[in-house]
């Protein structure tokens, strides 16, 4: 079972590598494998040699560095903290449409719009290039459930059918194109778990897909205004993803979302975590510390018990 840790504060542009090699110890300690570090298109430009000092103090305490997409296009979950890409609000053509031709939704690009295409393609085999990560992780790719109806979608045939396809295929495309920069690299996607079961399956049939799998909580998460998020437990979520990994070869991904716990239910995480890590999946994520978590180092402390448990 391998044990990847997301560690979104990488504060490229304030490089303080005592502290950041500190963070990266305990998390060998702990007994992480990888490390997931998101990087905006932002950050590919404008702190490339930053971005190569945390990998390299990655690898100098023995884990792997996988690149995660943050926000690019704002197809992907990673890095929330901003929105899109800056490109994305510069070509209002990129744009994926509702019937009327409005956003529907957040502001995310179509990956059928051939300008965005060239964009998107272009920046990621540049990126994995210059840092050559050991792996690639895709966070929650957006929208399944949200055809586009921009002129690119019409022309190839009925958005409703063709969005899923095209989108999964897109994603199978970044695979392959990681792989073929990166040599040896595996690459990782999980999914939201409220999206239709036909996008698992169409991800799952991309060859150079190696891990499927999907993200959730086990236990309740509140937002700061005291509302629950109420997203699917992942003990549920498994049971609709796993069948599918294990039908089309794919590896099994988990992350038990450590993140907007409140104080009280730290023993209700580990022990529904501890559930799900039981069912054997493949590889493991957690957040670094996460956020928005009343007691975060309880939290990391429930981690640590899990990965000495399954290690």
């Amino acid at each position: 079972m391998e044990f990847i840790f997301y560690r979104y504060n990488h504060a490229f542009y304030v490089l303080k590598p005592d502290a950041i090699r500190d963070d990266y110890r305990e998390i060998k300690d702990l007994g992480g494998d990888a490390v997931g570090f998101a990087a905006t298109i932002e950050d590919v430009g404008a702190v490339p040699r930053s971005i190569l000092k945390h990998i390299e103090l990655m690898r100098e305490t023995g884990l792997r560095p996988y690149f995660t997409f943050g926000r690019w296009g704002g197809l992907f979950a990673a890095a929330a903290v901003n929105t899109s890409s800056r490109r994305t609000f510069q070509h209002r053509d990129w744009w994926k449409r509702d019937p009327e031709g409005n956003p529907p939704g957040a502001l995310v690009c179509c990956v059928n719009n051939p300008g965005f295409r060239e964009y998107f393609f272009e920046v990621a085999e540049r990126a994995f290039a210059k840092f050559r990560p050991d792996g690639l992780i895709m966070d929650e790719p957006k929208d399944s459930n949200w055809p586009c109806y921009c002129p690119h979608c019409r022309k190839l045939g009925d958005p409703a059918e063709i969005h899923i396809p095209t989108l999964a295929k897109f994603l199978g495309e970044v695979c392959t194109l990681f792989k073929r920069t990166v040599p040896g690299g595996a690459t990782y996607l999980f999914h939201m778990p409220w999206q239709e079961p036909s996008f698992y399956e169409a991800t799952a049939r991309e060859a150079d897909l190696d891990y499927l799998g999907v993200d959730g909580p086990t236990c309740r998460q509140v937002k700061e205004n005291g509302a629950d998020i109420g997203k699917k437990p992942l003990l549920e979520s498994i049971e609709v993803i796993y069948p599918v990994a294990e039908r089309f070869g794919k590896k099994k991904l988990v992350l038990p979302e450590n993140f907007d716990v409140p104080a009280g239910e730290e023993e209700n995480y580990y022990r529904n975590a501890r559930k799900v890590l039981q069912t054997r999946p493949d590889a493991v994520i957690f957040h670094h510390y996460g956020f928005e978590n009343e007691d975060p180092d309880l939290i990391m402390k429930h981690i640590a018990r899990l990965i000495g448990e399954f290690k």
